[in-house]
């Protein structure tokens, strides 16, 4: 399909999704009046299958704005257990209003001023006066006990199941903690950790726990999380006390941090990133190219270059000397390990290369990595969170070159 014609198809897909905005909002609206009289089962049901609908349409669609909106009022809504004040329903109708003046705006033809209306959401929910935890987590009787240990206290709480979902939840929402397993699916709680210290979020001092089972990690070794806890007997405790620290001792969003407690660890050094300059992608999907570009502009690089096959690719690798290569996993003429392959042993060149792939198995990401890819990225990805990824793995790559130069 040419590139014309698949962005005529998602603009006839946005423009089906606002032509049925208005009534979803109806709807929604309604629900949320008749959760106010009386909770049931089946109101809360109703109302949370329509945000998630309309969730999951906005973020196919690029819609990233009403997304973002529709994930905190799901997190809201997964907390309703008993019927509801007439506060709490005005608090939420005010994410509908938010929603409607947004597709007000979009109807007009005008464009948008989205830094606006997340300013507007970002107020919205502080206004709750919650303190938001994001935990990563898949396995539901964890997320349980820590509902449990934060009950009675006046924290919101959210679950991912995977470190990618999170970053893309932290860049795009304020949250004041989040927890996370060292080693998580597609982005792991190392690599999110030392994310949040170089990207902008819009709280920036959110504290990380970071939670793991090998006892060689150190703080340091995990990028200096504020909270590194050991899965042993004692660990549900032991976050019964951080929690219980955070709750009490926590800034609101946008303030600076308290005076540093008994609990509270040193921070973290200052360490040089040296900085990618010179990229290039190896991509035969044009659409998929043009996203990558945009990511990358917030790098500042000196030098992006694109191809389309391999063959274009090995010329570029020639023209451009690239510092780190982005690889499709299959290419017209060749695929992409075997590009990799003829890198090294035909041209001699150890460019570190990541991988951009819509093959998802574990048993496919170990292969590649197994063949000395830097890191595997999967598609789709989110552009935003592409760019704080990429520039993490350099960061990384970077210090191991710097340790090995100086052994």
């Amino acid at each position: 399909m040419a590139d014309y014609e698949i962005d005529d198809h998602i603009n006839n897909l946005i423009g089906e999704f606002f032509s049925n905005f208005e009534d979803d909002l109806d709807f929604l609206e309604q629900e949320i009046l008749n959760l106010s009289e009386g909770n049931s089962d089946a109101t809360v049901r109703a109302a949370y299958a329509k945000v998630h609908s309309i969730k999951g349409s906005a973020g196919a669609l690029g819609l990233g704005f009403i997304s973002t909106v529709c994930h905190i009022f799901e997190d809201y809504l997964s907390q309703i257990h008993q019927g509801i004040s007439k506060s709490q329903s005005d608090f939420l109708l005010k994410f509908i209003d938010l929603l409607r003046d947004f597709n007000d705006v979009t109807q007009s033809e005008s464009e948008p001023d989205i830094d606006d209306f997340k300013r507007r959401l970002s107020s919205l929910t502080a206004s709750n006066l919650k303190q938001r935890f994001l935990v990563v987590q898949k396995t539901k009787s964890f997320t349980k006990r820590y509902r449990q240990i934060l009950e009675g206290k006046n924290v919101e709480l959210s679950t991912v199941k995977n470190g990618y979902e999170a970053l893309g939840r932290v860049l795009q929402e304020r949250f004041d903690v989040i927890l996370c397993d060292a080693y998580l699916d597609l982005i792991s709680g190392l690599e999110l950790t030392k994310i949040l210290k170089i990207v902008k979020c819009h709280n920036p001092y959110i504290k990380v726990i970071l939670v793991t089972s090998n006892d060689d990690l150190t703080r340091e070794k995990a990028g200096f999380p504020d909270y590194l806890v050991k899965k042993d007997i004692d660990y549900f405790s032991n976050i019964r006390k951080i929690f219980s620290a955070l709750t009490e001792d926590i800034p609101s969003a946008g303030s600076a941090p308290a005076e540093s407690s008994e609990m509270q660890p040193s921070s973290s050094p200052v360490t040089q990133i040296v900085p990618l300059k010179r990229l290039l992608c190896v991509d035969d999907d044009r659409l998929i190219q043009s996203l990558i570009k945009a990511s990358v502009k917030g790098l500042n690089l000196t030098s992006f270059a694109q191809a389309f096959t391999a063959a274009e690719g090995f010329e570029k690798v020639q023209e451009s000397d690239p510092e780190l290569i982005l690889l499709d996993y299959i290419l017209p003429d060749k695929d992409g390990p075997e590009f990799m392959k003829e890198l090294r042993t035909k041209m001699k060149l150890d460019i570190p290369v990541i991988f951009l792939t819509g093959k998802n198995s574990e048993e496919d990401r170990k292969l590649l990595m197994d063949l000395g890819a830097m890191a595997v990225i999967h598609k789709p990805f989110d552009p935003k969170v592409l760019a704080a990824s990429l520039k993490s793995h350099w960061e990384r790559y970077s210090d191991s070159q710097k340790q090995q130069r100086s052994a």
